[in-house]
């Protein structure tokens, strides 16, 4: 009520993106699932409103907060583009961030969140009628282009370490995957070659960042999507053996990706007859499904 008839302090707004995150975090610690998504889509309003200040982010604080809640905004909307509830603005005052940076936190390169960014609030308006699919044909081949000579190479990090460039591959994989799965995530089965390729991509540039390194937990994404994107065996069992070990490092027992990865490779030795996708994101916002969730991580 206060911040509708008077509007906030800057502490008071921080002390509000800080009580969301560690409400978001308690559902990823505890159960992987947020009721309904309430508490990241509730804190869009205030997130929306500090892009569209005149004044530049200057505090650091701040800025933080902006970039973790943003950062699971589009982590969810990767299980459908619908679910993105923050704006193009928002992102970009994390892409123009001065105080702190995205790869510090997990690890993804500032302009490959951007960029995935603008492909789901694409994808959300293709899904809404308001774009139509030549055109969001045509922004989707850019994207993929942009993500495929994208070089992590030519990119600046917070330090010269070279397993920067290995999550940065990581990432820029996981945003190929992404893209492809457009407009209709059953279309191309997961043995697809291109698929296969930044399957093989992702778990690469894992083997390149030692267990121990304190870079590997940031894999924990990628490293979902490499799995839930498979039918190797080989790869499957790689990806578990990672996974358990960056679980056991964070504490976070992650029990709603255990069971998304459970369902989809259950569905997929189901239906192993059938050509087509078994996508894992039927099973966190179908049509078909009477409870909306988010499942999220971090």
């Amino acid at each position: 009520m206060k911040e509708e008839m008077y509007g906030l302090t800057d502490d008071e707004q921080d002390i509000l993106l800080a009580v969301v995150i560690l409400l978001v975090l308690y559902d990823i610690c505890e159960t992987g699932v947020s009721s309904h998504g309430v508490h990241l889509t509730g804190a869009g309003y205030i997130c929306g409103k500090l892009a569209q200040q005149t004044k530049v982010i200057t505090s650091p604080r701040t800025t933080f907060l902006l970039t973790a809640l943003t950062w699971l905004d589009v982590l969810r909307a990767f299980s459908g583009a619908e679910k993105l509830a923050y704006s193009d603005n928002v992102r970009r005052c994390i892409l123009e961030a001065e105080h702190f940076n995205l790869e510090t936190l997990v690890g993804c390169p500032v302009e490959l969140f951007y960029e995935i960014g603008c492909v789901l609030t694409a994808g959300k308006q293709y899904m809404d009628g308001e774009l139509s699919h030549d055109n969001f044909r045509n922004l989707l081949d850019g994207a993929e282009q942009f993500f495929r000579v994208w070089d992590p190479k030519s990119a600046a990090f917070p330090s010269g370490d070279p397993e920067w460039i290995q999550l940065a591959e990581a990432y820029r994989h996981v945003c190929i995957i992404r893209v492809l799965r457009f407009p209709d995530t059953w279309a191309i089965p997961c043995e697809d070659h291109r698929i296969q390729s930044s399957v093989r991509a992702i778990l690469d540039a894992s083997a390149e960042i030692s267990i121990d390194s304190a870079w590997f937990k940031r894999l924990l994404f990628p490293l979902f999507i490499a799995s839930a994107e498979t039918s190797i065996p080989h790869q499957k069992r790689y990806v578990e053996f990672c996974m358990r070990e960056i679980k056991k490092s964070t504490g976070f027992p992650h029990p709603a990706m255990n069971e998304l990865l459970i369902r989809v490779w259950g569905e997929r030795q189901r239906q192993a007859d059938k050509s087509g996708n078994i996508p894992w994101m039927e099973f966190t916002c179908s049509k078909d499904l009477v409870r909306q969730h988010d499942y999220l991580m971090f």
